[in-house]
């Protein structure tokens, strides 16, 4: 909605979703869980999105190892170049930062969000508002890891630095009581990638790419911001609702975006 030319963006998409949906469509790890998923098609682009439920771990008290990440980022990330870290400050897991992400996968045009822990840059970057600057920005992120389980979960953050368009990642590895006792490692995410012979992400694009295939299959030419295709997953199985699903009020958008849309 900010900017200069929103509807010739919209135009060029075909899919809207996130990082977290993609991850789970070019299997995340999560094979015995079923997962909940629904989509509607507006103005021509398809936003997908996860169906939280009441048991979801985001209405659970929070515990203690989920905080070891953010607290890590502190340690690491600062506010400007040649900045002390704030390490005294409070973890609040609401502040995040988002960015936001195209790009072309066979047939379809993507556009989606995906968490950003930090930059890499050295220098500071001027108007973070003016695109030219932040093509400029080399992302980087953390990954606090437990030493005994970090070659079972390189898929996953490999997959999440891919989409994200992160080289440099540092990791740093704790012990049981969440303690980190050695040097953090940074690494390249592309390097990593070329020497994980179990691994190949063009596998993992080929199982995204079909799925999304099926969905804009089923969606057909159906355009209601108010109605959605709704569908699960579990392991490699797909499995969606024979009809479209209305949706209550306020629904998937906020009826700002409706009119802003609708008026483009």
């Amino acid at each position: 909605m900010h900017l200069p030319k929103p509807r010739q963006v919209l135009e060029q998409m075909d899919f809207f979703l996130n990082r977290g949906t993609m991850l789970k469509f070019m299997g995340d790890g999560t094979y015995g869980k079923q997962t909940n998923f629904a989509a509607c098609r507006f103005k021509g682009c398809i936003y997908v999105r996860s169906l939280w439920e009441d048991h979801d771990e985001r209405y659970t008290v929070p515990y203690l190892a989920k905080t070891y990440t953010l607290k890590a980022r502190q340690y690491v990330f600062t506010r400007s170049p040649g900045a002390l870290p704030n390490t005294d400050a409070p973890v609040d897991e609401r502040k995040q930062v988002y960015g936001m992400f195209s790009a072309k996968l066979g047939s379809f045009r993507l556009l989606y969000s995906a968490e950003v822990s930090g930059v890499s840059n050295k220098e500071p970057l001027g108007d973070l508002n003016d695109p030219e600057v932040l093509k400029k920005c080399q992302l980087a992120s953390l990954r606090v890891d437990k030493v005994s389980r970090r070659n079972n979960s390189a898929p996953l953050w490999l997959m999440q630095s891919y989409l994200a368009g992160i080289d440099q990642l540092a990791i740093a590895n704790s012990n049981e009581r969440g303690l980190v006792c050695r040097p953090i490692e940074v690494v390249s995410c592309a390097k990593v990638m070329s020497q994980e012979s179990q691994f190949n992400i063009h596998d993992r694009l080929q199982k995204l790419h079909k799925i999304l295939e099926e969905i804009s299959l089923k969606m057909g030419n159906k355009d209601n911001p108010h109605q959605e295709l709704r569908f699960n997953m579990r392991k490699d199985s797909i499995l969606f609702e024979n009809r479209l699903t209305s949706i209550e009020p306020p629904g998937n958008f906020d009826q700002q975006f409706i009119d802003f849309i609708n008026h483009l």
